[in-house]
């Protein structure tokens, strides 16, 4: 980071929700289930309560440590290298921030052309983003044996069984640990945010028993952008043509829903049973790569398809 770029906007501090949820001027977020209140004060310096209901997805550190709120030029950039606790999201138009924490701080970045005045007292521009607009519609997707949800804060012993198992992460060459299920959900929670989609929880319909996880996932390699498809399945589930089926349900749904004619699929090169879906599924090896995960340089296949039906790139 570079200090002399960032600009002081506010403070943030949480209470409890007895402190401030029936004040008339509280605005209600569903999507974090956080109610926040701006303190007017005589200093004048801008601060902001926040208090959480027992749904919120919130990272427990931003439920209950104050952060301090900086304006930046570039958010991307001063993003880079930090430890990220809530990812980069657009929650109103024209306002995007994100929450890393530096030296055992929380520090909330925020890159953004609005005046002040539309930050803290515009009700339309507040009201038209994803944050304070209410409730979202709820996701629907289905296949002839499988139904894809939102993943949720609930979901954590699920996944956490499921990212913990070293057949299950054999690609990525580690399990996760508690914090790390914490981070996966609050990603995925802001990438529905940002792209309406994102890694889902799988059922079979049938009986109800979690599959998996499987995905649209946005990316970016070198000058190509793109959405890629994901998946990843509990060992049990495993031979039963669960991934294929799931991935050209995903594929149906990019090209309909998203309007998407170009669709990808990343592949460590010595996952032989994740290359066998991706080319079951028709797709097509393009390229050879090496991905920088975790420390470790891992040589990957990028897979592309052209999928049928009208969309744009």
């Amino acid at each position: 980071m570079e200090p002399s770029k960032m600009i002081f906007h506010h403070i943030g501090k949480p209470v409890s929700l007895e402190s401030i949820k029936d004040n008339k001027d509280v605005k209600y977020s569903p999507l974090f289930d956080m109610y926040s209140l701006n303190m007017q004060n005589d200093a004048p310096l801008p601060i902001e309560w926040h208090a959480f209901g027992t749904d919120s997805s919130l990272d427990r550190r931003i439920q209950t440590e104050p952060h301090i709120a900086f304006k930046v030029n570039d958010i991307a950039a001063v993003l880079i290298g930090q430890e990220i606790v809530m990812p980069l999201y657009e929650p109103f138009s024209g306002y995007r921030c994100a929450m890393i924490q530096v030296s055992g701080v929380l520090i909330e970045l925020i890159e953004t052309s609005l005046p002040e005045e539309k930050i803290w007292h515009d009700e339309e521009t507040l009201k038209n983003g994803v944050l304070y607009g209410g409730e979202e519609k709820n996701f629907e997707l289905e296949s002839e044996r499988l139904r894809f949800r939102k993943i949720t804060a609930e979901d954590f012993d699920l996944l956490k069984e499921l990212l913990g198992n070293p057949a299950v992460m054999y690609a990525w060459e580690h399990t996760f640990s508690d914090e790390q299920v914490r981070d996966w959900i609050q990603k995925q929670l802001t990438y529905y945010v940002q792209d309406g989609v994102g890694y889902f929880a799988v059922h079979e319909k049938s009986t109800g028993a979690f599959v998996g996880q499987m995905g649209l996932h946005r990316f970016v390699l070198d000058n190509l952008k793109g959405f890629e498809v994901c998946y990843m399945l509990a060992p049990h589930h495993w031979k039963k043509g669960y991934a294929i089926e799931g991935v050209r349900r995903l594929e149906a749904y990019a090209c309909e829903e998203l309007r998407l004619r170009t669709l990808y699929a990343q592949v460590k090169t010595n996952n032989q049973a994740s290359v066998v879906v991706a080319e079951k599924a028709g797709f097509v090896k393009q390229l050879k790569f090496t991905k920088y995960y975790n420390g470790k340089a891992m040589e990957h296949f990028l897979y592309v398809k052209t999928l049928t039906g009208y969309g744009v790139d």
